[in-house]
């Protein structure tokens, strides 16, 4: 059973997918009013029911309307909509609902509405057809909509996941260059003799300081620290001299995966080093998920203000870009709390291609 449903979601994932059921869907139509004899103008409306759906991951907008007035032009024609073609309309009327609000997929159930209050055969005896017609209309939309909330509280989660293992993760960063402060403070304050009252005083404020914003992050991070199963002690948090030893560790995993450097490598601030590093292995994981096997190159490009970390592959990409990716989230949302940026999406020659820019200066200000 569960290898079904891997089979299942590989055949989902297939980034070819959208394209294929389109044209087999069109192809079905065709065979169909063939079977039930429709005439030239009929069949036509039944293929531009159906092929357009082809294209619907790009231009769903202008999928929908050409789908739909195709059904409304089936109905006029009084042959009634095809199996075909009623499955190409619910199909539309689901992902409308799915990635826009309301308004626009009610638009899509206007031909289905106007065919239940003036039926396009002239015949009232056709209203409790064009009325069922209509309910299995709205019960896509229903769908749609459903998915599409769905949709918004797992990207809500995901959101605040990554943030609570990012603030974990900068609390380290955080406590050990605060802890330095304090520690160096009541050393100068301890260690140089003669110091005046006034120096004394500012270092045993500084050394107090530090304590209270120590006591502070504790109190408010401890609670995310506190993860089911998550050992007390914690390692130091990895940066981007741990990118060989991650770029080998890709490459035992079965993907050829090279390293590159350009610019002259300088010091970046703790919260940069970690972020850069995060950002390539979740990038390397989706190459491995999406891509195996197939070759891959990590670049990493030191400038003046910025550090720019760039994962390319050969491979086929994700299916049909997945925008809600968990793993592209995070690495969304980890650039944007340092203030830098990250741009994913298909490369120009093949594959799929990862570029954060990553502010330096900014940052250590």
């Amino acid at each position: 059973m569960d290898r079904l449903r891997e089979r299942g979601r590989q055949l989902l994932a297939w980034r070819d997918w959208p394209l294929a059921s389109g044209i087999l869907l069109a192809i079905c139509a065709v065979g169909e009013a063939l079977l039930r004899g429709f005439a030239t103008p009929a069949l036509i409306m039944s293929v531009v029911a159906t092929g357009p759906l082809a294209l619907r991951d790009r231009y769903l907008p202008t999928v929908a309307v050409m789908v739909s007035g195709a059904t409304a032009a089936l109905l006029a024609l009084q042959h009634g909509v095809s199996v075909a073609g009623l499955i190409g309309q619910l199909m539309v009327l689901s992902l409308l609902a799915a990635r826009y609000p309301r308004p626009a997929s009610a638009v899509g159930l206007v031909p289905l509405a106007g065919n239940v209050i003036y039926p396009y055969t002239g015949s009232a005896g056709s209203r409790p057809v064009a009325l069922l017609l209509f309910c299995l209309g709205a019960a896509a939309v229903a769908l749609g909509y459903g998915r599409r909330k769905l949709t918004q509280v797992r990207h809500d989660n995901v959101v605040l996941a990554e943030r609570a293992r990012i603030a974990r993760e900068l609390h380290d960063v955080v406590a050990h260059h605060v802890s330095m402060m304090v520690v160096q403070a009541e050393s100068a304050r301890v260690g140089t003799p003669g110091l005046p009252p006034a120096g004394e005083a500012s270092l045993t404020a500084i050394r107090d300081t530090g304590r209270q914003a120590l006591a502070e992050m504790r109190r408010l991070v401890g609670m995310l620290r506190a993860e089911p199963g998550e050992s007390a002690d914690r390692a130091p948090q990895p940066g981007l001299h741990d990118l060989d030893e991650l770029v080998a560790a890709a490459r035992a995993a079965g993907n050829d995966v090279q390293l590159r450097r350009e610019g002259q490598p300088q010091p970046v601030p703790a919260g940069v080093d970690v972020t850069a590093y995060r950002i390539v292995q979740e990038a390397l994981t989706n190459v491995r998920r999406h891509a195996p096997g197939a070759p891959a190159e990590v670049l990493l490009r030191y400038a003046d203000h910025t550090v720019q970390v760039k994962i390319s592959d050969r491979g086929p990409g994700p299916a049909t870009i997945n925008r809600d990716g968990h793993g592209l989230l995070g690495m969304r949302e980890r650039a944007a709390m340092i203030g830098g940026s990250l741009h994913t999406g298909p490369a120009p020659g093949g594959g799929y291609v990862v570029i954060a820019d990553l502010p330096v200066r900014e940052a250590a200000s």
